[in-house]
């Protein structure tokens, strides 16, 4: 935790000096929008030297450049909004172009117009935006603060949103905030927020919206205070770090004129039919009741007397909450008193003291009021307040300054396990209760050095903390009787499953992870002639502070240690066993994983830098080409509580797992030809052709949960499957206090592990192109294995 606090106060402290030196230099939000274009006069021939004027009546933000002598203009990094453009140029009358939409990622590209005549002399154009971009090849797509308010979200996620665009489909396997593209991997994209990642370092999905203990956000974005979110695959070399794509989401600014929203969505059981095993059962509907609230404000900061920001500072703040408490029907099967009395008496037909740990888990359910068939109205609920507070300040028309700030803090209570064997409980007192707290806060300066070269530096910190635990995760399961020999970490009821039966406990302990980011970026924009230059680079510190499960146990009981024998009734067959005190062995039946020092703190950086042209070749035909260099460091344990195996030696403990990859070079090249004639008459005509290769991140989740249970040292992590009966009574050490003992397993990693990647080409095509990917180096991902990592099994 020390080595944590010493990387923040050395990132706080990196801020600090940056903001200082760039004060007079750069912006620390994302500017997504593009004007340019290629003036002309009334014959087609091009205009040099022509006065271009930029202006966004709403924030009074203004810029002019001159046309280059091939009657080119460039205003890059502008902010989402409306603008005009004056064109002036002595011996001509000028033109004006009004209502011109910026929009992420996409190239407004006006041609305007001038005919010989005075300068007092005025046209006025009104621009319309492009149906087709002939500028670029990105696939996704935008979608608008008109749409963003229109579209129905369930459960406010925000990155259902993509799902109206093409390419994009649900990920069927997880259906909470994983989409795919063009056949790309769920786990495979990225999320910013104002240009600032907002990805989970430990999942790759976005902190802000990430699920809880539910299929719902345990934070919300609130939606109001979206101005526009875009999805972008195929991208340029600017974009790296995922294979997919990256959804950028940006805030919505305050202008000259005060305005907000207030909103309340309400819906509750009453409005609903009852479903068809409610109608079977004749049970009355579920409980259910969602208020979704919330409003945002925005406009200039204004201090009467004091400061009037007009034209120079805005401010914009939204807020989000959301009140939920639903009920699930729970249809199940508690020991009635006879059946009980019939368990014990075969029990003691065979010369066997009923087993006093087996009786006080049965008594339970009698505890809980159950008995025989019953219908129970389980209530989860859940509490998650966001908030979003973003100012704007135009130091002058060369620098601009902006911080965000998004806060989001919820708690789930839901039934935490599902029916059958090894699903854990469904029953109120062993519900799943999930804390979770997201932060994401960026800043970003813009500094115009000369109207052809542009400089913008951000900075972000993004940190996830989420905690998952049973309601009863205080309990020490002592108390009932059981010795498992776990600590405090994994307090709680074990599950207990019986046969016939509904489930007992949980399986899983009280875990977690606190995972931080800490991003510098850097980007500068040089325009001159037919090409416009990128180059940038962005340094990224990934911190995970991790704290493994562990698990609690599984104790079965099917009746094939007794009750078969005795009775032909599997569910009574099942509670003869549980009376009696036999659980049945084997894998998945009776097992406890054991967590000797269950912290894990690690950590990644990942480097990157990128070059690119867009070198308009003629007004037709545009290339663009780049390079792109992302470094992954390797993964590390601060304290070297990983363990890896190695044929050589057995398991090592190490913090260093593997080999950094240098190789990580993705080029990037597409062209896009808009022919004069059109393949439809009436319409416009893009043909499109690019290649790249494009490199993932891992997620850290696939090194804390798999490497770090590997059993060495004195506090070693393991599972123990018993295959003969266990010892299973009131204070009996059931797994005893020894060295474990096999079959377990253990989890290895390749010395020289690749980055996954993959190649993406986009098939020259008219119009919409369709798109493919292949992934030579694409590793399985998996929640509990670290990628091209193999488990085996040690007898």
């Amino acid at each position: 935790m020390a080595n944590h606090r010493t990387v923040f106060l050395r990132f706080a402290l990196l801020v600090v000096v940056l903001i200082f030196l760039f004060a007079a230099s750069s912006v620390a939000q994302f500017f997504p929008g593009r004007i340019s274009g290629t003036v002309r006069d009334t014959q087609g021939a091009v205009v040099p030297g022509a006065t271009v004027k930029l202006s966004n009546p709403t924030t009074g933000l203004e810029r002019t450049v001159t046309t280059d002598d091939t009657g080119n203009f460039n205003f890059p990094e502008l902010a989402l909004g409306t603008f005009r453009l004056i064109i002036s140029k002595q011996g001509f009358g000028t033109t004006v172009v009004t209502d011109i939409t910026t929009s992420q990622g996409l190239v407004n590209n006006i041609n305007p117009v001038l005919a010989v005549g005075s300068v007092s002399s005025q046209i006025e154009v009104i621009s319309t935006p492009p149906l087709i971009q002939t500028e670029t090849n990105s696939t996704g797509g935008q979608l608008s603060e008109v749409q963003v308010e229109s579209l129905p979200i369930g459960n406010s996620d925000y990155t259902r949103l993509a799902l109206v665009l093409p390419g994009v489909t649900q990920n069927s396997n997880f259906a909470f905030a994983q989409y795919t593209i063009n056949g790309s991997r769920s786990r495979s994209n990225g999320f910013n927020i104002d240009g600032a990642s907002d990805t989970d370092p430990s999942t790759y999905l976005p902190s802000i919206n990430e699920g809880g203990n539910s299929a719902t956000a345990a934070t919300r974005l609130p939606l109001d205070a979206i101005e526009e979110v875009s999805v972008s695959a195929n991208a340029g070399a600017d974009s790296g770090q995922n294979s997919g794509s990256v959804m950028n989401v940006t805030i919505r600014s305050g202008t000259n004129h005060f305005h907000g929203s207030v909103y309340e969505l309400h819906r509750d059981a009453a409005l609903d039919a009852a479903n068809f095993f409610e109608n079977l059962g004749g049970v009355p509907k579920a409980h259910f009741v969602w208020n979704e609230l919330g409003g945002t404000a925005g406009g200039p900061i204004y201090i009467p007397h004091f400061y009037d920001g007009r034209n120079r500072t805005f401010f914009f703040a939204g807020y989000d909450g959301s009140r939920l408490r639903l009920g699930t029907t729970l249809n199940g099967n508690a020991p009635s008193p006879a059946q009980i009395q019939t368990a014990t008496n075969l029990v003691q037909s065979q010369s066997i003291t009923p087993n006093q740990l087996g009786l006080n888990l049965v008594g339970l359910y009698s505890s809980l009021g159950l008995s025989g068939p019953f219908v129970v109205d389980n209530r989860g609920q859940q509490s998650p307040n966001s908030g979003v507070l973003k100012i704007d300040h135009r130091i002058s028309n060369s620098d601009s300054l902006s911080a965000r700030y998004l806060h989001g803090v919820g708690e789930d209570e839901f039934p935490g396990g599902g029916p059958g064997p090894g699903g854990g409980s469904q029953l109120g007192p062993w519900f799943g209760v999930t804390p979770t707290m997201a932060d994401n806060f960026a800043i970003s300066e813009i500094h115009l050095f000369s109207p052809g070269l542009i400089n913008t530096l951000r900075l972000g910190w993004n940190r996830f903390s989420q905690f998952q635990k049973g309601r009863d995760a205080n309990v020490n399961p002592a108390t009932i009787g059981f010795n498992t020999g776990v600590g405090p970490q994994s307090y709680g009821l074990p599950e207990v499953d019986t046969y016939g039966f509904t489930n007992l406990g949980l399986q899983y302990g009280a875990g977690g992870r606190v995972a931080t980011s800490y991003q510098i970026a850097d980007e500068a924009n040089w325009t001159r002639g037919a090409h416009a230059w990128r180059f940038g680079f962005n340094f990224l510190h990934n911190y995970s502070n991790y704290t493994l499960a562990g698990g609690r146990g599984i104790f079965s009981f099917t009746g094939s240690q007794l009750g078969d024998d005795l009775t032909s009734d599997s569910a009574l067959a099942s509670l003869v066993d549980l009376i009696a005190g036999l659980p049945t062995p084997g894998s998945g039946l009776t097992q406890i994983t054991r967590v000797g020092s269950p912290r894990a703190n690690i950590d990644q950086n990942i480097i990157s830098g990128f070059g690119m042209d867009t070198y308009k070749i003629t007004q037709r035909l545009t290339l663009v080409a780049g390079l792109r260099y992302d470094f992954f460091t390797t993964v590390n344990e601060s304290r070297h509580r990983f363990s890896v195996f190695d044929p050589s030696q057995g398991l090592v403990q190490t913090s260093h797992l593997y080999n950094a990859p240098k190789g990580n070079f993705g080029p990037r090249v597409s062209l896009a030809w808009a022919p004069t004639t059109s393949l439809i008459p009436g319409h416009q005509t893009v043909f499109r052709a690019g290649f790249g290769i494009y490199y993932d991140t891992i997620p850290l989740t696939n090194f804390e949960e798999g490497l770090a249970q590997n059993p060495i040292g004195p506090t070693a992590g393991y599972t123990i499957v018993p295959n003969t009966p266990i010892p299973f009574g009131v204070g009996v050490p059931i797994f005893g206090t020894g060295a474990p003992q096999p079959p377990f397993n253990i989890v290895s990693i390749q010395r020289n592990l690749k980055t996954p990647n993959s190649q993406e080409r986009l098939r020259s095509n008219a119009c919409a192109a369709p798109t493919a990917s292949s992934g030579p180096s694409k590793p399985r991902w998996s929640s509990r294995t670290a990628s091209s990592c193999c488990c085996c099994p040690i007898a």
